[in-house]
């Protein structure tokens, strides 16, 4: 395989990856919360972990390596044209995936903590899933417009 189609088919898998896992996790602690079995929560919380750790930071890791070789060797400009603005939310992108890893590594202990019938860290774990769906709306909104200036080239 060519070099610059190997790059660009680990690029295309990685923007997969990361969109998929994300909303994966986000459809996995729903479903749970929606159940309201704390222990459901807890074990979610933990699947939700674990994908982050095998999926998304890889994913997260490969796209702007893979992302900026490709603009290199295309001798595209990273000062102008559609790859400004996907950088930009690129990085926004990431400081809420930062905020997101850390909220749902709180949420998983307020979920175990939760599940041995801890009201305080069960009102905690209400409150920090409203500011990690909020949060999850914004990621998917702004993975969405990556991906459309990624595919379009910011030629709508």
């Amino acid at each position: 395989m060519h070099p610059v189609l190997l790059l660009k088919t680990v690029h295309l898998l990685a923007a997969s990856v990361f969109f998929g896992v994300s909303l994966a996790n986000g459809l996995l602690k729903t479903a749970a919360d929606r159940n309201g079995d704390w222990l459901r929560r807890d074990w979610a919380m933990q699947q939700v972990l674990l994908n982050n750790r095998l999926f998304m930071l890889p994913a997260a890791l490969l796209l702007p390596a893979t992302g900026l070789v490709q603009a290199l060797i295309g001798d595209h400009s990273l000062s102008s044209g559609w790859l400004p603005p996907a950088i930009l939310l690129y990085a926004m992108l990431v400081a809420i995936l930062a905020w997101s890893f850390r909220a749902e590594s709180a949420l998983a202990r307020l979920a175990h903590s939760a599940a041995a019938d801890d009201a305080q860290a069960q009102a905690e774990y209400i409150s920090l899933s409203r500011r990690w769906s909020v949060a999850g709306l914004i990621a998917t909104v702004t993975m969405l417009a990556v991906f459309l200036l990624m595919v379009t080239r910011g030629s709508l």
